[in-house]
C-alpha cells in the first residue's frame, strides 16, 4: 500500500445509519477485545460472500459463509472480528446458532458442532460509516452523483489494510490467518463487479468472483458500479486491465503498456512469476493512494492516469510490486509491516529508475528517501492504523538497500527469491525474513540490522564552513548505519578517490582544484546528506560550504557531472545551483543529464540567474526551452517550480492559447493532464492565479484537473506575502462559493484550509466562509472533510465566542462523528 502522510491517514471509522452492535469512543478508536490463546489460533479455511447493495438505503445487505480448517477442532465459542449488524448465525440446515456482539466482535456458540471443517452462515447488514473525521478512505465508500465530479457514475468499494476488513465482513481479521475468497453479488444493469480471482459466473443479474488461492482478510476486496474496462496480454498470456469511470480522462494505453513492463521487470529481478490469474488496476474516486489486493489493485483516479508522469508511475509500481511482497507472501504481523512496504517501495524506483536515471547505470536510489527522525521501521508500540508513517517505507527501503549493498546484488535477489519461494502463498515474519540473509551476511550484520530497524533517531551531520569547503562530523547514536557513508572526489586528472566518515571524528570536505567534483555517497545508499544537518548552523554550513562542491566548475567538470548518474545529478541542482557556463552551452548541458527531474531543475536555476545575465542570449535560449514544455514527466508534486521562469515569462505569454484555456474553465481536453501539471509550475499576479485557477476548479472536464487547480490556490495562498490585504475579500467570496459547490474530498482538502490563509480578522469579515464550512458539516458524502472544517470555522470566528456559538447551533443536526462533535465542543484543545 503506498500510503504515508500525503495519500493516506489511517483512522477506525464509526457504524453507519442503519447502526451496528459494535461500540466506538468518543474519539473513534476501536475498542479490542482480548482473546484466549485458543482463539487467537482461529484458522478460516474460506469466505464465500453472497450480496447486494441497496443504494436508496445506503447498506451492503449480505450474508458471508465461513469454513474454518478441516485439520483442526475449533473452540466451541468462535470470536471474530466484527463491526456490522448481524441478524443471525446459522448452519447449512437452517438450524440457528446463538450468538452475541461485544464492541468489535462476535461470538458464535458452536456447541456440539465444533468439529473440524464446520461452515456457518452470518446474516448481516454494514453501511459506509460516517467518519471519524480524519483523512481516511471508508472501510466500505459507496459514490454517488454529486456536485463537483465532472463524472456522474455511482461506484461502491471496499478498503481493508490494516484492520478494517471486520467494517464489511464479520472475519478473523488477522494477517497471518490466509482463506479462500469468494464473492457473489448482484449487479444491476450498466454495472460490473471487479473482485480477487477468477470470474466464474456472470448471468442472471449477478456476478461471482473465487480465489484458487489463499489470501488475508486486508487484501479481500470489490468494486462495483459502471466501469470502462481497457485490456491488454502480459508476459504468458497474463490478462492486464485497467477499469475506471467511463468517460474519466487517461493515457491508458501507456497505463496498460507500463503494466506490462514492470511485471516483466519485476518476473526477471525476484526470480518469481507473476503469481496470481490477473492483474486488475482499479481506479476510484475519492481514493487516497493506492492498496494492493491479490490480482487487484485500487488506487485513486486522480494519481494514476497516466504513466508518463513520475508520481503516477511510482504509484502504480509501489502497488503491483506488492503482488510479490505483500500478496504472495504476506506479512504474519502488522509489526512486520516494513517487509513488505519496504521491499515495495524499493521495487518502485527498480521500476521507474528511467525517470532518474536514463542509461540505468544508477542501482540505488538513496537520494530519494525521505526519512524521518522519531519514525522506526519496525515499532511494536504502536498500533496496526498508527503505522503508516516513513518507518516501514522509506526507512525500510534504506534498511533494505544497506542490506543489498552489504550482500551484493546477486545474493541479495538470490535471497529475496528464496523467501518469496519458501513462504509462497503464506506469511513471513521479522526473524524469518532476516535468518534467510544469516548465510549471506553473518550473524554480526544480523545484530546490527536488528538494531537498525528498531531506531528511532536518525545520524547527524555536524557540518561548520572552513576555508575551501566544509569540516563534517558525523553522529550515528542508535546504530543506524550499516553501511559506511562515504563521499568521492572526481579529481581535474580524472582520477577518483573516495572517502569514508568515521563516527565522531572530523573529517574535511575540501576542493584541491577549481575542477574537482564533489559525488555524496556514490553509491547512494544513503538518504540526502541534507535531511542529517544537525542543527540550524549545520543545514546553513551545508548549503554554503558542501553544496557548491557538487556542482562542477569547467567543461571538463561538466562531462564528469554527465556520467555521476542521475539521482546525484538531480540532487545536486536541487540543493546547489547551476554550473557556471555560456548560454550557447546550456542546450548540450540539459542533453547529458540522465533525468526528466535534473533537467527541470537545471532550467529552474537558468531562469534565476538570467535576467542579471543580461545580453548574453539566456533569455531566448530559456524561452525556447519552456515553450516545448520540457520534461513534465520528471516534475514532482511542487507547484510553483518555475516561479523565476514566470518572472521572466509570464505564463499567459509564454502560453497564450492554452492559459487562456484554463481561464475559460478547461471544460474540455484540449490540455491533457500532463499539460496540466506543467502549467501549474508557473505563476502569474493573484488575481490573475484567482481566476483562472478557479475556472479550472468550478468547471474542469475531469475531477484531477480540479484537484489539481484547487492545489494551486492553496499552495499560492499558503504564501502570507502573496496576496494582499485589499485582495484578500474577493479571494474569501470565490473560495467560499467554491467549498460550498463542491462535494469531492480532495478538491475539497484545498479549498477548506485557502479559506483559512485567506481569512480576515474578524467573523464578519469571514461570513461567508462560515456559511460555506457549516455546508460541509451537513454534507454526508465528505466525511474526510469534516475535521479541517470544523478546526478552519474555528480560525474564521476570529475566537469570537458568540460567532462561534453561532456556528456550532447551525450544524446541530449535521451527521457527523463524535471526534468531529468533540472538536465543536472545544475546539481550543482539539484544533492544534
Amino acid at each position: 500500500m503506498q500510503t504515508g502522510r500525503i495519500w493516506w491517514a489511517a483512522a477506525l471509522v464509526g457504524c453507519g445509519a442503519v447502526g451496528c452492535n459494535a461500540a466506538h469512543d468518543d474519539a473513534g478508536t476501536s475498542t479490542q477485545v482480548s482473546l484466549n490463546e485458543e482463539q487467537a489460533a482461529l484458522d478460516v479455511e474460506r469466505y464465500d460472500l453472497a450480496a447486494e447493495y441497496d443504494w436508496e438505503n445506503r447498506r451492503l445487505v449480505a450474508s458471508v459463509k465461513v469454513t474454518l480448517d478441516a485439520t483442526k477442532t475449533p473452540p466451541a465459542l468462535v470470536v471474530l472480528d466484527s463491526r456490522v449488524a448481524v441478524t443471525g448465525v446459522r448452519l447449512d440446515t437452517g438450524e440457528a446458532l446463538s450468538f452475541s456482539e461485544q464492541p468489535g466482535t462476535l461470538a458464535i456458540d458452536l456447541g456440539t458442532h465444533a468439529a473440524p471443517g464446520v461452515h456457518f452462515i452470518i446474516d448481516y447488514e454494514a453501511s459506509p460509516p460516517i467518519g471519524s473525521g480524519q483523512n481516511a478512505t471508508s472501510p466500505l465508500t459507496a459514490i454517488e452523483s454529486r456536485p463537483g465530479d465532472a463524472i456522474g457514475s455511482r461506484v461502491l468499494y471496499t478498503h481493508s489494510e490494516p484492520e478494517n476488513a471486520r467494517f464489511w465482513m464479520p472475519s478473523h481479521d488477522a494477517p497471518e490467518d490466509r482463506a479462500y475468497f469468494s464473492i457473489d453479488m448482484r449487479v444491476d444493469d450498466g454495472e460490473q463487479l471487479v473482485a480477487n480471482g477468477d470470474l466464474v459466473e456472470a448471468a442472471n443479474g449477478r456476478t461471482k468472483y473465487r480465489t484458487a488461492y489463499t489470501i488475508p482478510t486486508y487484501l479481500m476486496a470489490f468494486a462495483l458500479g459502471e466501469f470502462g474496462v481497457e485490456r491488454t496480454r502480459g508476459p504468458h498470456g497474463l490478462p492486464i486491465s485497467v477499469w475506471h469511470r467511463p468517460g474519466l480522462p487517461g493515457a491508458y494505453q501507456p497505463l496498460l503498456g507500463l503494466l506490462d513492463r514492470m511485471v516483466r521487470r519485476f518476473e526477471g529481478l525476484l526470480g518469481v512469476a507473476y503469481p496470481f490469474e490477473k492483474y486488475s488496476l482499479v481506479l476510484l474516486p475519492d481514493f487516497p493512494g493506492g492498496e494492493e489486493h491479490a490480482s487487484i489493485t485500487f488506487q485513486g483516479e486522480i494519481l494514476t492516469s497516466r504513466a508518463d508522469l513520475e508520481r503516477d508511475a511510482r504509484l502504480t509500481t509501489h502497488e503491483l510490486a506488492h503482488q510479490w511482497f505483500g500478496d504472495l507472501v504476506t506479512v504474519e504481523g502488522w509489526d512486520d509491516l516494513w517487509i513488505k512496504e519496504g521491499m515495495a517501495t524499493v521495487l518502485q524506483w527498480e521500476g521507474t529508475r528511467s525517470f532518474l536515471d536514463r542509461d540505468g547505470s544508477d542501482p540505488r536510489d538513496g537520494d530519494m528517501r525521505a526519512v524521518s527522525a522519531g519514525e522506526a521501521v519496525r515499532d511494536p508500540s504502536i498500533e496496526p492504523s498508527a503505522k503508516y508513517d516513513s518507518g516501514p517505507y522509506d526507512r525500510g527501503a534504506w534498511v533494505l538497500t544497506q542490506m543489498r549493498t552489504l550482500a551484493g546484488e546477486r545474493a541479495f535477489w538470490a535471497t529475496v527469491r528464496q523467501v518469496l519461494t519458501r513462504h509462497r502463498f503464506g506469511a513471513v515474519s521479522t526473524d524469518s525474513f532476516l535468518e534467510a540473509f544469516r548465510p549471506v551476511l553473518g550473524d554480526a550484520a544480523l545484530v546490527a540490522i536488528r538494531r537498525a530497524i528498531g531506531a528511532k533517531a536518525l545520524p547527524t551531520l555536524a557540518i561548520e564552513p572552513v576555508a575551501g569547503g566544509g569540516r563534517v562530523t558525523l553522529h550515528d547514536p542508535e546504530g543506524t548505519l550499516l553501511v559506511p557513508m562515504r563521499f568521492a572526489w572526481h579529481r581535474a586528472g580524472g582520477a577518483v578517490q573516495t572517502f569514508e566518515l568515521v563516527p565522531g571524528v572530523p573529517t574535511d570536505i575540501v576542493r584541491n582544484a577549481p575542477e574537482d567534483l564533489l559525488v555524496l555517497d556514490p553509491r547512494d545508499v544513503h538518504p540526502a546528506w541534507s535531511l542529517f544537518a544537525s542543527d540550524g548552523a549545520s543545514q546553513k554550513a551545508f548549503s554554503e560550504a558542501i553544496a557548491p562542491l557538487r556542482i562542477p566548475f569547467g567543461g571538463r567538470a561538466r562531462e564528469r557531472f554527465s556520467n555521476v548518474g542521475g539521482t546525484h545529478q538531480l540532487t545536486a541542482l536541487l540543493e546547489g545551483t547551476l554550473p557556471t557556463m555560456r548560454s550557447s552551452e546550456f542546450p548540450e548541458f540539459l542533453r547529458g543529464l540522465d533525468s526528466d527531474a535534473a533537467r527541470a531543475t537545471a532550467v529552474a536555476r537558468a531562469c534565476a540567474f538570467a535576467p542579471s545575465d543580461t545580453g548574453s542570449g539566456w533569455v531566448p535560449v530559456l524561452e525556447r526551452v519552456l515553450r516545448e514544455q520540457p520534461f513534465p514527466g520528471g516534475l514532482r508534486r511542487s507547484p510553483f517550480f518555475y516561479e523565476a521562469c514566470s518572472r521572466l515569462f509570464p505564463p499567459s505569454q509564454l502560453f497564450p492559447r492554452a492559459w487562456s484555456s484554463l481561464g475559460e474553465g478547461l471544460t474540455s481536453p484540449v490540455l491533457d493532464e500532463a499539460q496540466v501539471a506543467y502549467l501549474e509550475k508557473f505563476t502569474a499576479p493573484p488575481e490573475e492565479m484567482l481566476r483562472v485557477w478557479s475556472a479550472v476548479v468550478q468547471k474542469g472536464y475531469s475531477t484531477r484537473t480540479r484537484f489539481e487547480a484547487a492545489f494551486v490556490l492553496h499552495e499560492f495562498s499558503s504564501n502570507p506575502n502573496a496576496i494582499s490585504e485589499a485582495e484578500r475579500p474577493v479571494w474569501r467570496e470565490r473560495m467560499a462559493q467554491l467549498v460550498a459547490a463542491g462535494q469531492v474530498p480532495f478538491v475539497l482538502e484545498s479549498l477548506i484550509p485557502t479559506l483559512g490563509n485567506v481569512a480576515g480578522a474578524s467573523a464578519v469579515e469571514n461570513a461567508a466562509g462560515l456559511r460555506a464550512l457549516a455546508a460541509v458539516l451537513h454534507m454526508r458524502g465528505v466525511p474526510q472533510n469534516h475535521r479541517d472544517a470544523a478546526c478552519t470555522a474555528y480560525r474564521l470566528t476570529a475566537q469570537e465566542d458568540t460567532a462561534w456559538r453561532a456556528f456550532v447551533e447551525s450544524v446541530a443536526n449535521a451527521e457527523i462523528h463524535p471526534s468531529v462533535r468533540a472538536i465543536l465542543r472545544d475546539p481550543a484543545s482539539s484544533c492544534v
